[in-house]
């Protein structure tokens, strides 16, 4: 019993020491919406050293070097798409502060499909300053995208399951 009461103790006194491991990246806030995050840091009206956009969660690394992770939604899937003519990169998890497209500030017309052909989405998006304009599309599906812009068209069709990129750097304009 005096052996039960112990270990109590510690585990008690570890829990309330206050100290954390400094490897783990705090939740973010429950009170904000990550697609308002997500929208900040594409359009540059927020900073960070780092925004990594994964299927799971979008992992912000401050300026200062301290980190966020912000849960994605479960019913969502976020997919940065960087529709270009010319120059394109390799990538596949989304770098909000990093990933640059060839497409800035440009009004293209987007095209949204789930896999029965229902519409999602049409209408026009202007791309962000990096290039790149973000959907919310259903997780857990392939959806069919087509951007147009000044005439030139791309398709491809996305899956949007755990693990699939969320930079899409693919769709060429021809």
């Amino acid at each position: 019993m005096k052996k039960s009461w112990i270990l109590l103790v510690l585990v008690f006194a570890a829990a309330c020491s206050g100290k954390s491991d400094p490897a783990a990246a705090p939740a973010a806030s429950s009170g904000e919406n990550i697609k308002q995050v997500v929208e900040d840091f594409s359009s540059a009206k927020r900073t960070a050293k780092s925004v990594s956009a994964k299927t799971s969660e979008l992992l912000v690394v401050e300026n200062d070097g301290t980190q966020k992770t912000y849960p994605m939604p479960k019913n969502e899937f976020y997919l940065s798409i960087a529709p270009f003519v010319e120059h394109t990169h390799t990538c596949y998890n989304h770098n909000l502060t990093s990933c640059k497209g060839e497409m800035v500030n440009k009004t293209v017309h987007v095209n949204v499909k789930d896999a029965s052909g229902k519409v999602l989405i049409d209408k026009d998006v202007q791309t962000f300053q990096n290039g790149f304009l973000d959907l919310w599309v259903p997780r857990g599906e392939k959806v069919k995208v087509k951007v147009d812009y000044d005439g030139k068209s791309s398709e491809e069709e996305l899956p949007t399951n755990e693990n699939d990129r969320t930079c899409i750097t693919t769709m060429k304009l021809s």
